[in-house]
């Protein structure tokens, strides 16, 4: 019901089995007109219960959305349809945009066409991830793991980590300066060595401890005897 969506959400529809919409504000699709779709072929056809679709152009509120998938099943579990949220990415496109870690730092989203969801610079986003094509190489590197590779980025010598989003075809990127990096490790490298310093003294103390008990009970049982 339109009244109850989230905000968030451009608009909601079912799809039934034939391709038909529903939508929550009581527009009726044309019969079959979304058999073609990702979102159909991933629930109708290869069985899906959840999917997240590419980003795309709304042509109800002209804003861009991302779809997301739900399927709606009988007693016996089986898909007779699907309930799909076009949720538009603003929000999630401000969450990944204004989280940052370091000085220097920041992280990208892409889609599951490797388009450009979320980057600081407003000039990548909505384009296709080979505009970097350092971070376009870990994005489709197939291995659907974390990844990671030293790039330069505007005569800047950065590493950057992509990762996967379960179950989505997403992929969330960070790329950070390589001195800041290394500025880190030196920091931690620097608090490694205190605490194993401190440690040692510890475990020192804790054997001279053990061992003068152990020797004193010794030199006394050598008394005795």
């Amino acid at each position: 019901h339109q009244n109850l969506r989230n905000p968030d959400y451009d608009y909601m529809f079912f799809c039934d089995a034939e391709g038909t919409s529903f939508r929550d504000t009581g527009l009726v699709g044309g019969r079959g007109a979304l058999v073609e779709r990702d979102y159909y072929k991933a629930m109708m056809k290869e069985g899906k219960d959840i999917f997240v679709g590419k980003v795309v152009l709304s042509k109800t509120s002209g804003q861009y959305v991302m779809p997301i998938a739900r399927a709606a099943k009988d007693a016996y579990g089986r898909t007779f349809g699907f309930f799909v949220g076009m949720l538009g990415i603003n929000q999630i496109k401000n969450e990944v945009e204004g989280f940052q870690i370091g000085e220097t730092g920041y992280f990208l989203l892409t889609d599951t066409t490797g388009q450009i969801v979320a980057h600081r610079n407003p000039d990548y986003v909505l384009q296709q991830i080979e505009v970097i094509p350092e971070v376009a190489r870990l994005v489709y590197s197939g291995t659907g793991k974390d990844s990671y590779s030293e790039l330069d980025l505007d005569g800047n010598n950065c590493v950057s980590f992509v990762a996967p989003v379960a179950d989505t075809g997403y992929s969330i990127g960070y790329i950070v300066s390589l001195a800041e990096v290394h500025t880190a490790t030196t920091k931690t490298q620097k608090v490694v060595i205190v605490v194993g310093i401190i440690v040692a003294i510890l475990l020192g103390l804790f054997i001279f401890l053990a061992l003068s008990r152990v020797l004193g009970r010794l030199k006394k049982i050598n008394k005795l005897i």
